[in-house]
């Protein structure tokens, strides 16, 4: 969705005028705008998510909100199994 790392999202509030409904300025706050399917896929790497319809391209799927740890700090705790870089 985002062209590269410096790209920003820009959301309106409850103090703009705009039509919420329509505005292009936010997308986050539409909340998830197509089916996920959170699947087990087995021992070795745990909880997945899939897509359960097609998804066009362009199209904000969801937003992944979780901590950011460093790996020093992952490696202290018991179940880091689901680490990833980003």
């Amino acid at each position: 969705f985002l062209k590269n790392t410096a790209d920003v999202i820009f959301e309106c509030n409850l103090l703009c005028k705009c039509d919420a409904q329509k505005c292009p300025n936010r997308i986050l706050q539409r909340g998830i705008t197509c089916r996920l399917e959170v699947f087990w896929t087995g021992r070795e790497r745990g909880w997945g998510v899939r897509a359960a319809e097609d998804i066009p391209r362009g199209a904000m799927v969801c937003e992944y909100v979780g901590e950011y740890i460093n790996e020093d700090e992952a490696d202290k705790r018991a179940n880091d199994l689901y680490l990833m870089e980003l």
